[in-house]
């Protein structure tokens, strides 16, 4: 099985270059692979660039977010001298902390990300374009279409297993912070949000993974990103267990969807599907 993992010399210029490329950066010279087309609408950045972002958006999120949560314990120290273990692991767990929290982690990950892409900002440019948007709408139609479908059917094999999603405690804190912080909700949750994934599964794991072949490319990355939202903890409690393995399938299909986007219409596409899918749950949190 052929592999896209070490870079070719080009015949013509004697210049080295990542095979994923169609033509020779230095010279355009067609590359004789001509299987290599189909990475034309990828984000052309190079293998340790693919697993930088694929990692980054794995403990990214995760390490801003501890530094941040450390750095408003240290504040509300200073200005609580006499704060006990228990008011400032309430202040912590407030929604002003977790706002700021979440918000800002988002934030330093993307300029992360920016910082890392910034090379590939022409590619990202010429892809504006309203035939790649187009795909992004597709895109969206389907994934809201099958969020539609499968959560009916979701909702009956809830009700099968007896269990009551009315109360899911993380959503509810994300609803909470919606409607207490619009604006930054929407920028961070409706455009940053989105395309940090973006960078992090497609221009990271799908074009990672897709150097070992097409199909490896779709399977691993919906595998990956399913399992990644996948609780694990949820093996000690069987109601638990059940509403993971019920969930998984929505993150498979949607993982699918944006890869199809991307691969069709490039970066713009899987990110304005993700944008507006992302946009239209923020705007039914606010009604």
């Amino acid at each position: 099985m052929k592999t896209y993992l070490v870079n070719k010399r080009c015949q013509k210029c004697g210049n080295i270059y990542d095979p994923i490329n169609s033509k020779c950066p230095f010279c355009k010279e067609e590359n004789d692979d001509k299987n290599s087309s189909y990475f034309h609408n990828f984000i052309h950045a190079s293998v340790w660039k693919e697993m930088a972002f694929f990692l980054l958006s794995i403990i990214g999120l995760t390490f801003f977010s501890i530094i941040i949560q450390l750095i408003e314990k240290s504040i509300f120290v200073s200005q609580n001298k006499n704060a006990t273990t228990a008011e400032i692991a309430n202040f912590l767990s407030s929604l002003d902390a977790i706002s700021i929290a979440n918000f800002t982690a988002y934030f330093c990950l993307f300029v992360v990300m920016a910082v890392l892409l910034f090379k590939n900002y022409k590619e990202i440019v010429k892809q504006i374009k309203i035939k790649n948007f187009l795909w992004g709408l597709y895109a969206f139609l389907i994934i809201l279409v099958f969020t539609y479908v499968y959560g009916l059917i979701s909702t009956l094999l809830f009700k099968a297993a007896n269990i009551d999603q009315t109360n899911n405690a993380n959503e509810s804190t994300i609803r909470l912070m919606v409607k207490a912080y619009p604006v930054f909700s929407i920028i961070i949750f409706g455009f940053i949000g989105p395309l940090t994934e973006e960078t992090g599964y497609r221009i990271g794991l799908f074009s990672l993974t897709s150097r070992f072949g097409k199909w490896i490319g779709y399977i691993a990355t919906a595998l990956i990103f399913a399992f990644i939202h996948f609780d694990w903890t949820s093996f000690g409690n069987t109601k638990d267990l059940i509403v993971e393995l019920i969930n998984i399938p929505s993150y498979i299909v949607a993982g699918v969807i944006l890869c199809v986007a991307y691969r069709k219409g490039g970066f713009i596409a899987s990110s304005s599907a993700h944008i507006a899918n992302n946009l239209l749950s923020l705007l039914l949190s606010l009604i």
